[in-house]
């Protein structure tokens, strides 16, 4: 059985506040409306995760909400403290641990951690060897990395899935 992995970046969040912890940090409104786009072009995809683990981060937490709105609400959600800023490690063994009932799954979370997973993860498939340049180069805020994995997500390992799409925002397309 192939299952999907969804890697979204959390959405463009206000800059640091001297007044605001970074873990609280909102969504500005261009985020807010990028979070939107991408459930909107999740669901024209037909992109339909069976479990959504997300950091527990304001940010991403946003980005959830938002996305679901458009995409749906019916999912397993388990938000996590341990997601939020984690390194790909931490994040492959997030996967590692997921229910092997589960065919998609969509992990909403922070760079560097998300960025190099994606890396580590992806070898570019039919097409896709322009947006694996790509995400290497720069997984933007509301990036969404779409990949196919063989096996089982507790196999999951470096060059272990394919790069199906790699989207942005239509205001990030550039990659900036």
């Amino acid at each position: 059985m192939t299952r999907e992995l969804l890697l979204l970046r959390h959405a463009k969040a206000a800059r640091d506040d001297a007044g605001l912890d970074d873990y609280d940090r909102p969504l500005t409104a261009r985020g807010r409306a990028a979070a939107a786009h991408m459930g909107k072009s999740m669901r024209r995809m037909g992109l339909d995760p069976d479990l959504v683990l997300c950091s527990t981060a304001a940010r991403t937490q946003a980005t959830l909400l938002l996305a679901l709105q458009e995409l749906g609400w019916k999912r397993d959600v388990r938000l996590s403290r341990g997601l939020y800023l984690a390194e790909m490690l931490a994040l492959l063994e997030a996967l590692r641990a997921a229910p092997q009932k589960c065919r998609s799954i969509l992990l909403i979370g922070h760079n560097p951690g998300l960025e190099d997973l994606a890396a580590l993860l992806s070898r570019p498939g039919v097409g896709a060897a322009k947006d694996l340049e790509r995400l290497q180069t720069k997984f933007p805020t509301a990036g969404l990395a779409v990949l196919d994995v063989a096996g089982t997500w507790e196999t999951l390992q470096p060059e272990s899935a394919v790069l199906r799409e790699f989207l942005t925002p239509p205001d990030r397309a550039d990659g900036t």
